[in-house]
């Protein structure tokens, strides 16, 4: 009772009446009001993958975070939990392909550097055979170095040396070793550094600053 029918009835069909105008004369519809917000959609997405981790369908939780990093693809979240799936099978490509993209990512940044220390030791130890391009690992070793993690970042410059001798990013990156390990007191290390630039690369720019360093390090 007391409800203004006509009124009502009125103005749902003026409003009627002004879309048909809209859609017909102008042709707009504002498609933005009827989209999904991205954000929710991925959230609800993780969330969905959470759920099936716990429930042990990892092959479903696969398909939902791929469709997450599809949309985000540097979702920090969403590449471990892949990467957590992914390292079941260790032997598949997936695995190294996931890890490489959650190595990267971790490096990338200013933040994330002890998580990207324990991710590296715990890929290189899972896998038999690691799959990290060179770019990326003279990345990591740059990080590990900069973090204080020299020792990890010593057997990379190794494995480098082993595999690409003739790298030119190795002069750099073992001169940057051998200056970390000379200012925390590890001289001989720095040293041992130092020599290899000098003796594999002679000809570069890096040999001449590692020759300077040896003598000033002796006369210490």
């Amino acid at each position: 009772s007391g409800v203004a029918y006509v009124a009502h009835v009125g103005g749902l069909t003026s409003g009627a009446l002004l879309a048909v105008l809209n859609l017909k004369v102008l042709g707009k519809v504002d498609k933005e009001v009827f989209a999904e917000d991205p954000k929710e959609r991925m959230s609800a997405l993780q969330q969905e993958a959470f759920r099936l981790m716990e429930d042990l369908d990892m092959n479903g939780a696969r398909h939902v975070l791929k469709q997450v990093l599809e949309m985000d693809p540097a979702n920090r979240s969403a590449l471990i939990r892949l990467y957590q799936i992914e390292k079941l099978n260790p032997e598949s490509p997936s695995f190294h392909e996931t890890a490489a993209k959650l190595l990267s990512h971790l490096s990338s940044g200013k933040e994330g550097h002890e998580e990207l220390y324990k991710a590296y030791k715990e890929y290189v130890q899972i896998s038999r055979n690691p799959r990290i391009s060179l770019h990326l690992l003279f990345r990591i070793s740059a990080v590990f170095t900069a973090s204080g993690h020299l020792e990890e970042s010593e057997r990379i410059m190794a494995f480098v040396l082993k595999r690409a001798p003739k790298s030119g990013k190795l002069p750099s990156g073992l001169l940057q070793l051998a200056r970390s390990y000379l200012e925390k007191g590890m001289a001989e290390k720095g040293r041992q550094c130092l020599r290899v630039i000098s003796k594999k690369f002679p000809e570069s720019a890096e040999s001449r600053l590692a020759e300077g360093l040896l003598k000033s390090s002796v006369k210490r």
